[in-house]
């Protein structure tokens, strides 16, 4: 975290605005709402949620805009942000791993659906930076799937969610709106991963379809964020960025392992203990799953686009295949339900077996949208060439 004597942070932060400078896309990204701008945003974000009334929505909204912030930081993203990296730096700490001179978060209003650590030359600080197209992937795919998953009506006062593949796919499908959502997601997403178009609103409804997506949301998020961390903490950059393209593929899939390892840990202490409440979607990795295999279907479906089939798709070597990235979560899982709870193995069990409920429908929601990709390739529709790399790197 900051203090006032760190200046080895201090060098961060600067070397942070002077990358969302340099990267940014347009020439003004900061937020600036005038009130009747205010207004028109409140009412929007409301008609997206129709059973909450939302009523301190607006307050909230100005509150965080008032907050100090960097001149290339947008106001209430970041704020959102170092939300999240506080809880993520404090698990890391009770840990018993050094955060050396500390991180410095922020948003990057620029091209691409990354997130990146930076170390600070001549320091022991990073940047981690989340692009904002990145943000606006977790938060759409976060709605997308709280409208997908059955919530089944409360026993003994608990809403159990159900993710069976079989069950749920052909609630999916029969929901014609829904359906063609999940599409154009993809569509949107793989046609140009750099700066996909965010797509018409998704409304949802209900009060446990809502706190899901906060869930969902911020599981990915956390996942993202220390995983970022990861690299900081174990020093893996090389030569100032992590996934320099000089490193040997088994030394690069080795490091993004550590990686997911710690962002998966982070995720499930913060899903039992943050100050919002339980997270059952962090605490049994749910949002690594999803986000992973997402964000592993987007360079699928962009090769798709291009190419007409998935052939090449994985164009650098040095992130491991999805199926090995998952199987790291599940060993993680495993592990810390052991360490943490040595005579459970119910919730060893159900926690796994939950993982690879997502795992298969996620699988399931991809198989349908590929189809569709295909479909719109055969009928003229093409992909923009990208050649960036890929989070979480």
């Amino acid at each position: 975290m900051s203090t006032p004597d760190n200046a080895e942070l201090d060098a961060a932060k600067d070397y942070r605005y002077q990358q969302q400078k340099n990267d940014k896309t347009t020439d003004d990204r900061r937020l600036r709402l005038e009130p009747a701008e205010l207004d028109a945003a409140v009412a929007f974000i409301k008609q997206q949620y129709p059973d909450n009334d939302l009523p301190d929505l607006r307050q909230e909204i100005l509150d965080a805009m008032v907050s100090e912030v960097g001149l290339e930081d947008d106001p209430l993203s970041h704020s959102s942000l170092e939300s999240y990296t506080r809880e993520i730096e404090q698990v890391i700490s009770q840990l018993g791993i050094s955060l050396r001179s500390g991180v410095s978060p922020g948003i990057l209003h620029g091209d691409g659906l990354e997130a990146m650590q930076m170390p600070v030359m001549t320091t022991q600080a990073s940047v981690v930076l989340m692009t904002s197209h990145l943000t606006t992937l977790i938060y759409r795919l976060a709605k997308l799937m709280a409208r997908t998953v059955i919530i089944q009506p409360p026993t003994d006062g608990v809403s159990q969610l159900v993710w069976d593949v079989d069950t749920v796919m052909p609630s999916m499908i029969a929901d014609t709106e829904l359906h063609q959502d999940w599409r154009m997601f993809f569509l949107d997403c793989c046609k140009n991963p750099k700066a996909p178009d965010i797509g018409s609103p998704i409304v949802v409804s209900g009060e446990h379809k809502i706190h899901l997506i906060a869930d969902l949301g911020e599981a990915m998020t956390w996942f993202v964020l220390a995983h970022e961390y990861g690299h900081h903490v174990h020093e893996h950059s090389l030569g100032g960025v992590a996934q320099v393209g000089g490193e040997a593929p088994a030394v690069a899939q080795a490091k993004e392992r550590e990686a997911d390892t710690l962002g998966a840990i982070v995720c499930m202490t913060l899903g039992q203990t943050n100050q919002r409440g339980p997270n059952h979607c962090a605490k049994v990795n749910v949002g690594a799953v999803l986000i992973l295999s997402v964000l592993d279907f987007i360079k699928r479906g962009h090769q798709i686009l291009l190419t007409g089939n998935e052939e090449g798709y994985q164009k650098d070597k040095l992130h491991p295949p999805l199926a090995e990235r998952r199987a790291v979560i599940a060993d993680v899982t495993q592990k810390f339900i052991e360490f943490h709870c040595p005579n459970e193995q119910d919730m060893h069990d159900l926690f796994l077996k939950q993982q690879v409920k997502v795992a298969e429908l996620i699988d399931g929601i991809w198989s349908d949208a590929s189809d569709f990709l295909r479909d719109a390739y055969l009928k003229g529709e093409r992909g923009v060439a990208d050649h960036q790399n890929w989070l979480p790197n």
